[in-house]
């Protein structure tokens, strides 16, 4: 029996990892053949080894089946958790804060991605490359967070929601010895916080 317990416990675990990769919160495995009515084990990513346990507790007599059709439609429908709603990075020319049609584009895309995250908090970061002095630098990527601020807020997000930071050229995305790297570094990138 002992074997036998480590053996399942171990079937869990693999089974917990499976189901939180595929993002399932439950999932109906095994049901004892009676006829009492809430014998179903579940099975979750939270609580693999507790369903072995309960499995187990039934002793070796009790017969286990596949859930009918019928079985399975009285389960709970699972909720899949919406997608991960990627980074927005808006890039400027150089020493500019304005916004250019197709980063309106990009930004209004991106907006219709947040509807599944009305409560995440959003978090809005200036930055600039290392041209000019840390002063200028430190106005200019506040006014470049502040644009992006000011476009969200206009197209309908509340602005107790939004956080807005200012890093001057302090945190580079790319090198700032190259053209394309002080490009890339010139940006406001805007992220969901997602923590209560």
């Amino acid at each position: 029996m002992s074997h036998m317990r480590t053996t399942l416990r171990q079937l869990a675990g693999v089974l917990a990892v499976g189901l939180a990769v595929a993002g399932l919160t439950g999932c109906s495995l095994l049901m004892p053949q009676t006829s009492e009515p809430d014998t179903t084990i579940l099975f979750s990513h939270s609580a693999p080894v507790a369903a072995v346990d309960a499995i187990l507790a039934r002793g070796p007599s009790t017969q286990w089946s596949a859930p009918s059709v019928k079985e399975v439609a009285r389960l709970p429908e699972v909720e899949k958790a919406p997608a991960p709603v990627a980074d927005l990075e808006v890039y400027f020319a150089l020493d500019s804060d304005e916004l250019r049609s197709d980063d309106k584009t990009r930004i209004d895309e991106w907006l219709q991605t947040i509807d599944t995250q009305p409560l995440a908090k959003i978090l809005i970061s200036g930055h600039t490359d290392i041209t000019y002095t840390r002063e200028h630098n430190a106005g200019l990527s506040m006014r470049r967070a502040q644009v992006v601020a000011r476009y969200l807020s206009d197209h309908g997000i509340e602005r107790q929601r939004m956080r807005i930071d200012a890093h001057g050229p302090d945190q580079p995305k790319d090198t700032n010895t190259t053209e394309e790297g002080r490009a890339r570094n010139r940006r406001t990138q805007v992220s969901l916080d997602l923590q209560p």
